[in-house]
């Protein structure tokens, strides 16, 4: 599941799928940088989720 609910991360992931036939990571990265800052979010709140190492 793709989950891009910020903005600034939109931006790069419809560039990343517009380049997915010749460059694939940029779709790649993007989505790993918006599970990060999300991971990120649901920490800072406390949230529990699957694998997470505060748990």
């Amino acid at each position: 599941m793709v989950l891009v609910n910020d903005n600034h991360f939109k931006v790069f992931y419809h560039c990343g799928l517009k380049e997915w036939d010749y460059e694939k990571g940029y779709l790649i990265d993007t989505c790993l940088s918006a599970q990060d800052k999300y991971k990120a979010d649901l920490d800072y709140f406390r949230i529990a989720y699957e694998n997470n190492k505060s748990n």
